[in-house]
C-alpha cells in the first residue's frame, strides 16, 4: 500500500516473470465484521525453488490504518507489528509505536518445495467499508542471495457482507481540464456519476510497474471506445482517467466497471 515490496531487497522488476501471487478466500470478495477468514496464499513460478511473501491489511479509504489482524495457524507464518518504513519491529500485540501488522512466512515456511501459506484474518468487528488486501510474493532462486529472484504482488477489495456494492451509473464525460463534453485519444477524462468506486484515492507510485500505468484501482476499470483507460484517480462520484490514443470521431462507448457491475 504505498509502502514498498520485496524488491526493497532483492533485485528485480515486480511482476515481470511468468509467475504470480494470489490469495485463496473461503468465500466471495466479502467479509463479516469480526468473523474469522482462512486465507491462503500462494506464489507461482516455473523457475522457483524457494518462496516467501509479506501480507497486509488495510481500509481501502485510507491505506495507513489497518484493518483486522491476523493469526498464524503452523510454524509457516508468522505475523510482526511495524510502522512505514519499517524501523520498528515488534511481535503482536502491537504497541503504539508499531500499528501496523503484516503476516510473512518463517524459515521453516520457505524450505524448498513449499509455495503455500495458511493463515487466518480477523476483519474488524465493526463495518469499517471495503477493506483491501496487499500481497508480495518472492519466488526465490535459492542461492541465498538477493539476485535472481522474482517478485509478485497483487491486490484484493473487499466488501462488507450484504453491502450493495450498487451498479456504477455514469452522467457525465468530459475532458480533464477545461471539462468540455469532448475527449481525445491520450488526452485526460473525467467521469462523473454514482457508485463509481468503493473508496477515494490516486494510484501510488508502486502500482506503476515498468512505466505501465495501471489499468485498475480498487477493482474499478474504464474502457474508452473499448481500450482499457490508465486510472489516476477514483471516488464514488468521479473517475479521472488517461484515454489511450484513438483517431476515431464521433461518439464512442465510456464504460465503468466495479465489483457491482458495468455502467
Amino acid at each position: 500500500p504505498g509502502e514498498g515490496n520485496c524488491t526493497f531487497c532483492h533485485t528485480g522488476t515486480v511482476n515481470s516473470g511468468p509467475g504470480s501471487v494470489t490469495i485463496t478466500f473461503p468465500g466471495p470478495l466479502e467479509y463479516t465484521p469480526g468473523v474469522t477468514q482462512r486465507l491462503t496464499v500462494q506464489v507461482s513460478d516455473p523457475s522457483q525453488v524457494r518462496s516467501g511473501f509479506q501480507l497486509t491489511a488495510r481500509l481501502a479509504g485510507d491505506a495507513t490504518r489497518q484493518a483486522g489482524s491476523f493469526s498464524p495457524i503452523g510454524p509457516e507464518t508468522q505475523v510482526i507489528c511495524s510502522t512505514p518504513p519499517f524501523a520498528v519491529q515488534a511481535p503482536p500485540p502491537c504497541p503504539a509505536g508499531a500499528p501496523l501488522q503484516y503476516i510473512e512466512h518463517t524459515s521453516t515456511g520457505s524450505m524448498p518445495g513449499n509455495s503455500t501459506f495458511t493463515f487466518d484474518w480477523t476483519p474488524p468487528a465493526e463495518d469499517v467499508g471495503p477493506v483491501t488486501l496487499y500481497v508480495a510474493g518472492n519466488a526465490a532462486n535459492g542461492v541465498f542471495s538477493v539476485f535472481g529472484d522474482r517478485i509478485y504482488t497483487s491486490t484484493h477489495t473487499l466488501n462488507p457482507a450484504g453491502a450493495a456494492a450498487g451498479r456504477p451509473a455514469v452522467t457525465t464525460v468530459a475532458e480533464g481540464a477545461g471539462f468540455q463534453p469532448v475527449v481525445s485519444g491520450g488526452s485526460w477524462v473525467s467521469i462523473l456519476g454514482a457508485n463509481l468506486a468503493p473508496a477515494t484515492r490516486t494510484w501510488r507510485a508502486a502500482e506503476i510497474v515498468e512505466g505501465a500505468l495501471p489499468t485498475a484501482l480498487d477493482g474499478v476499470s474504464v474502457t474508452i471506445n473499448d481500450k482499457p483507460a490508465a486510472v489516476f484517480f477514483i471516488s464514488p462520484t468521479q473517475l479521472n482517467v488517461l484515454a489511450q490514443p484513438d483517431d476515431a470521431a464521433g461518439p464512442v462507448p465510456v464504460v465503468v466497471t466495479t465489483a457491482g457491475g458495468s455502467s
